[in-house]
């Protein structure tokens, strides 16, 4: 009785395992069609008209997509080592595509001069970090890059509510934008903060902590599209008129 009841658990939690695994590759796929919605949507806009800050958007987007599509290839053919590189090399492409995505859209010149001065900071602390074990899921990259797209998020909309335009808040594709980002780095800032201990506590079930991760990146893929769908309102618009 005990051996059929032990043998019971273990084909349950072999069940689980192939659960939580079949989810996690969802979720991947789920983030990796974000990224290609981005791109499409980005396109699309730019063919009614061009604006500089959708095509910032359009080439993050595209940034998002190569990414996961290098890491997926890295994991068919077994090569699991390379991940970490991949993803490191897109967190400081990401940081610096967004940060001139708000440079672009803030005219404030003290604020554009503190993004080139932070980015030229990031770049160099990425490279000594980088060049000491490129193969590392640093955590320290992620917990200053949300930081400071959370700051730059809320300056925005500082400069949004200080000038308050005539159009509906809800009609403005940064708008949708701005708040994507901050959702998006509010929530993975614990995330990135305590990465090192959840992976510690987690142990063989981490891969949790990305399906929810993920999962929260098909949102705010979600919302970033939507902004762009604003974009295309305005062009629309600005043909009627």
């Amino acid at each position: 009785m005990r051996v059929c009841l032990a043998r019971v658990l273990q084909a349950a939690q072999k069940s689980y395992d192939m659960t939580s695994s079949e989810v996690l590759q969802l979720s991947n796929y789920l983030q990796w069609f974000g990224s290609f919605s981005i791109i499409f949507s980005a396109i699309l806009v730019l063919s009614l008209r061009f604006t500089k800050e959708i095509l910032i958007i359009a080439i993050y987007g595209a940034n998002s997509f190569l990414a996961q599509s290098i890491q997926t290839g890295f994991i068919y053919f077994k090569e699991s080592q390379y991940l970490n590189v991949v993803g490191n090399i897109y967190v400081l492409i990401e940081t610096i595509v967004l940060l001139y995505l708000f440079y672009v859209v803030i005219s404030n010149k003290v604020f554009r001069y503190l993004i080139l001065v932070f980015a030229l900071g990031f770049t160099i602390f990425w490279l000594i970090v980088f060049s000491n074990d490129p193969a590392i899921n640093s955590a320290s990259y992620r917990t200053i890059r949300d930081v400071v797209m959370i700051l730059c998020s809320l300056v925005y909309f500082f400069f949004l509510l200080k000038n308050l335009p005539e159009d509906n808040l809800f009609k403005i594709p940064m708008f949708w934008v701005a708040s994507g980002i901050l959702f998006f780095f509010s929530c993975t800032f614990m995330l990135s903060l305590t990465q090192d201990y959840i992976r510690e506590i987690m142990k063989n079930d981490f891969g949790t902590f990305w399906t929810f991760r993920n999962l929260l990146r098909a949102f705010f893929c979600v919302v970033i599209c939507i902004g762009i769908w604003k974009a295309r309102d305005l062009s629309k618009r600005a043909e009627l008129t």
